[in-house]
């Protein structure tokens, strides 16, 4: 619930300070954040009639991204913040769904809704580091995603050999301003 507040009560300032693009890893050599978008969204391998979950889906700036790449996909997009729900289907989704399923979940997405083995690609972007229970999350995306399915992960990490005491500082500073835990990965 602490995510889902904090979410609440800043998407508004985040939006009018970056624009619609809720992350921090863009690519520096793109022109605009949705150069940047269009960056990851390549990495993901989409080919036409993709079913798509977006775990932790914001504002829809990636659904917009995918909007530019297929014709013709079905995406369900999962928030736990209701306001940035809200945003994502009554300002975007309208936009794009004239020819394509979009589903927007105001859901917590270790329990998604999404019917089991039903999608070929599911991703994070940025998004992972908030969970409250990893093994819950994976296996929520196993029961999602086909057997020839692709997970997809666009996040921060770190590896504990490589911080000292000022970086795990640091580090808890980050976890406590945006409200997440920053997955180790080892």
């Amino acid at each position: 619930m602490e995510v889902s507040k904090y979410y609440d009560t800043s998407t508004k300032s985040y939006r009018d300070f970056y624009g619609d693009t809720l992350q921090a890893g863009l690519i520096s050599s793109a022109k605009t954040d949705r150069e940047s978008n269009q960056y990851f969204i390549d990495r993901l391998s989409l080919v036409e009639n993709d079913v798509i979950v977006d775990m932790g889906c914001g504002i829809g700036a990636m659904l917009i991204a995918i909007s530019a790449k297929l014709k013709s996909f079905t995406y369900y997009g999962i928030n736990i913040s209701k306001y940035q729900s809200d945003i994502c289907s009554h300002e975007i989704v309208p936009l794009l769904s004239e020819c394509n399923p979009i589903t927007i979940l105001n859901a917590d997405y270790h329990k998604s809704l999404i019917t089991p083995n039903h999608a070929n690609k599911v991703c994070f972007f940025e998004s992972i580091g908030y969970s409250y229970n990893m093994p819950k999350l994976i296996s929520e995306v196993k029961s999602v995603l086909k057997k020839s399915g692709v997970l997809y992960i666009k996040d921060c990490f770190y590896d504990s050999k490589y911080l000292d005491e000022n970086d795990y500082k640091t580090l808890d500073i980050f976890n406590k301003t945006y409200r997440q835990k920053t997955p180790e990965i080892n």
